[in-house]
């Protein structure tokens, strides 16, 4: 709900614009048109905090494949829905099953309706309705199907999983090429690199934790052929260092560079929040600065929101991503936004990204989620004389589609 009318107009305005989305997991239309959708599918990440509520692991059980394994779902979660409807992960689901269901919350009733209305519609071309409703020109998607890379829906641009610490990639080259060395391993890197560009990948994703130990060529080679050693001989599979998965990590990130791709950083938000703080970025960052690398940095690194500020203040090659954040905490966003403002120059920021796997009707609530976050953060600039309206409007435009257009080269 907005609060004044001036956050009502910039709203209004925001709606007028063309959106990049700037991070999505989305599987293909011609997969998703495959699947039984319930109401579960809006609670998204919702779940953990279901979890979190003490719902337990039926949150995280298989999807409902019919209307009878939804209620029954549903009437296992419903005590523990009333302790987090409020909460920024659900603000979204509620505005599209408004949206599209007239629905004002999950109830009994409601999810019976929603399920029926979801798969009466999950058809070839729902897409195009739901994202053209979205006024969204591209998305720059990381697949949830590992088998699925770039889809033949064009709005859609292809980004490169994150690869952990290359355990699984080392092993299997070990396997392939038992006396493969360092520089084969890379060559042969650079050579998947090289198709991922023909099929026209944008971005390659990483997890800051990965870049906690820094890199040591010399030490990573003397790993490496140990590793290789100890796969011929007892064909076991081991896990590499922090040192070599840095090692390599650094390589890839020069193979990006000379692809064009940019790098992609999760930050903060999951798990063991410490390992993902974007406070581990600073010395990558050094080290990668004139290389002509690109880096993109999701999330804000909530909680530590302002260490990414100055991630993008400090480094000229370095985009700060909003992708997910509005919904992660809506109160924290916007007053982070407005210290942004402060900080960071406006051609540097992208306003929005859903980061969420299937239901493009929850893109939309995803979406003007965070054009009410924006709307308001900005009119509280307006209203303390930090900026005027045509400046607000300007850097909306900005954040939703000219930014991420021109850094992506879309």
């Amino acid at each position: 709900m907005l609060t004044h009318s001036t956050a009502r107009q910039l709203y209004e305005y925001a709606q007028t614009l063309p959106v990049i989305d700037a991070h999505e997991h989305f599987i293909s239309e011609p997969e998703h048109v495959k699947q039984y959708l319930s109401f579960f599918d809006y609670l998204g990440y919702s779940k953990h905090d279901l979890a979190s509520a003490g719902a337990g692991g039926d949150v995280f059980a298989p999807q409902p494949a019919n209307e009878e394994e939804a209620i029954a779902l549903f009437a296992r979660i419903k005590p523990y829905w009333e302790y987090i409807k409020t909460g920024s992960y659900s603000r979204p689901a509620l505005l599209a099953i408004k949206k599209f269901h007239d629905c004002d919350d999950f109830t009994d009733e409601s999810i019976i309706k929603i399920g029926r209305e979801l798969n009466a519609s999950n058809k070839p071309g729902l897409y195009d309705e739901i994202f053209n409703l979205c006024k969204i020109e591209k998305i720059l998607n990381q697949n949830a199907l590992n088998d699925e890379k770039a889809f033949a829906d064009k709005r859609f641009c292809y980004g490169i999983l994150h690869e952990g610490n290359y355990n699984k990639r080392l092993n299997n080259f070990f396997t392939a090429t038992p006396k493969g060395s360092y520089d084969d391993f890379l060559d042969a890197f650079k050579a998947e690199m090289d198709e991922e560009h023909k099929r026209g990948a944008v971005l390659q994703k990483f997890f800051p934790d990965i870049f906690i130990c820094p890199p040591d060529e010399k030490e990573a080679r003397a790993e490496f052929e140990n590793m290789r050693l100890s796969h011929r001989t007892a064909g076991n599979d081991t896990q590499p260092s922090p040192v070599l998965s840095a090692t390599i990590a650094h390589e890839r990130i020069k193979q990006c560079a000379e692809q064009g791709i940019v790098v992609a950083i999760h930050t903060g938000v999951w798990g063991n929040v410490p390992r993902l703080s974007p406070g581990h970025l600073f010395s990558l960052f050094e080290s990668h600065w004139g290389t002509g690398v690109t880096f993109d940095v999701y999330h804000m690194g909530i909680p530590y929101v302002r260490e990414c500020a100055y991630l993008g203040k400090n480094y000229p090659f370095v985009n700060l991503n909003l992708c997910w954040t509005h919904s992660v905490s809506e109160q924290m966003t916007r007053h982070a936004i407005n210290e942004y403002l402060d900080i960071v120059p406006v051609n540097k920021i992208f306003g929005f990204g859903g980061d969420i796997c299937t239901l493009p009707q929850h893109v939309w609530g995803q979406l003007h989620h965070a054009l009410e976050n924006l709307s308001e953060a900005f009119a509280h600039r307006i209203n303390i004389g930090r900026m005027d309206m045509d400046y607000a409007k300007m850097v909306m435009r900005l954040w939703l589609y000219d930014n991420p257009k021109r850094v992506y080269k879309l």
